[in-house]
């Protein structure tokens, strides 16, 4: 009976309760921290998250409930099923990851398993692939804003992209099978009125973008509660020595425990670290990669009720983190920043990204269509029985 009611106050059984107990501590500890952290994220929601979430989401619901998506899911599947391991509707979701950014491209692959299209096995396929940041963040807001250079923003991208494209590959090639290529069974319902479409898309996505809000909220609390405390300080000092080691700049450790929280924060810091240069880049690319636990915290929300554990999404991020990391690095230390700039759009940074956002949009539909084609156009001969 001892044994037994050790192991029942054991550390494991208060691993959500400990840091949620801390950070109340935290609050009452430092109470005008937390209130102006909380508006600053408050501030985010409603000045930048909102208007630009809220659109995706309504109209990501309404196309989900047209017969577009199970048309051109069709269409894409020799493509996305070879290389991916998913069917051809995860393409929408992966469009609109690219586009939107954090958490939209979750909460789509949500809705498509709730409608049937995905298995489980897609479903955690997916959910890594379509988890990717927006070019206007990383063009805009971390190239331009905080690195004051496009250059930064293109690397940035490009090799957060990459990390995102290769690991969906390597993912899809673990477990494939060869019953996995048979097509998705099509699941495409009766259509509904247009009024009642309309009144559910925007009920649900009212409710998501409310719930991303509060994430926002409560880690811009954590993320203010580290900084006031000087947790991260500490980490930067513990950090110092393999960061010497490794022939990295010191200052990078504090943006670690930032970045491990919310990837904004972290690149914010990351880019005070000093000069402008290869190792600031890598390193924001891969907090980007990364999204934070915020980022992480909204998506799980979205695919709570799947078969999906936060533990197996965290690893996937982390190891798509690190080699956006090597990418990066690899990328910019390849290319300098003069030919780098003179190859993509300048301008103010968000005339910039929008029309980076388009191009890059029209580039991913074309190149799967395209790809899907010569697919079907290969495996169009008729096959000995």
């Amino acid at each position: 009976m001892k044994n037994t009611d050790v192991k029942r106050f054991s550390l494991g059984r208060y691993s959500v309760a400990l840091p949620v107990a801390l950070t109340m501590a935290g609050i009452v500890a430092a109470p005008q921290a937390s209130l102006s952290s909380a508006r600053d994220g408050l501030n985010l929601f409603m000045t930048v998250v909102l208007p630009s979430l809220l659109p995706f989401f309504i109209c990501s619901r309404l196309l989900l409930g047209t017969p577009l998506i199970e048309d051109a899911g069709r269409l894409l599947e020799p493509v996305m099923r070879p290389l991916f391991g998913c069917p051809g509707c995860t393409a929408f979701a992966l469009l609109i990851s690219l586009l939107s950014g954090y958490p939209a491209g979750a909460r789509t692959v949500a809705l498509l398993y709730e409608q049937g299209r995905l298995r489980d096995d897609e479903l955690k396929r997916a959910a890594s692939l379509c988890s990717t940041s927006g070019p206007l963040f990383m063009l805009g807001a971390v190239g331009s804003g905080l690195f004051g250079s496009a250059s930064a923003g293109w690397v940035i991208l490009a090799g957060h992209a990459l990390a995102v494209i290769l690991t969906g590959i390597a993912a899809g090639g673990v477990r494939r099978r060869r019953e996995d290529r048979a097509a998705s069974p099509a699941v495409y319902r009766a259509a509904r009125p247009v009024g009642e479409m309309l009144s559910d898309a925007v009920r649900g996505a009212m409710s998501s973008i409310a719930m991303v809000g509060g994430f926002i909220v409560l880690f811009s609390v954590l993320t203010g509660l580290a900084a006031h405390f000087q947790l991260s300080d500490a980490v930067s000092r513990m950090l110092a020595s393999p960061l010497r080691a490794l022939r990295l700049p010191q200052e990078l450790g504090s943006a670690l425990l930032p970045g491990l929280v919310e990837m904004t924060a972290g690149c914010r810091q990351a880019a005070l670290a000093g000069p402008s240069e290869p190792a600031l880049w890598a390193a924001s690319c891969a907090i980007v990669t990364w999204g934070g636990l915020s980022v992480q915290a909204q998506s799980m929300a979205f695919l709570s009720g799947t078969p999906l554990s936060f533990g197996r999404f965290s690893a996937m991020k982390g190891i798509q983190a690190a080699l956006a990391f090597g990418l990066c690095l690899l990328l910019a230390e390849a290319t300098g920043a003069e030919q780098t700039a003179a190859c993509f759009p300048a301008g103010p940074p968000a005339v910039a990204a929008g029309v980076s956002s388009l191009f890059l949009a029209i580039g991913a539909a074309s190149l799967l269509v395209s790809l899907s084609l010569v697919q079907r156009a290969l495996d169009g001969r008729p096959r000995s029985r």
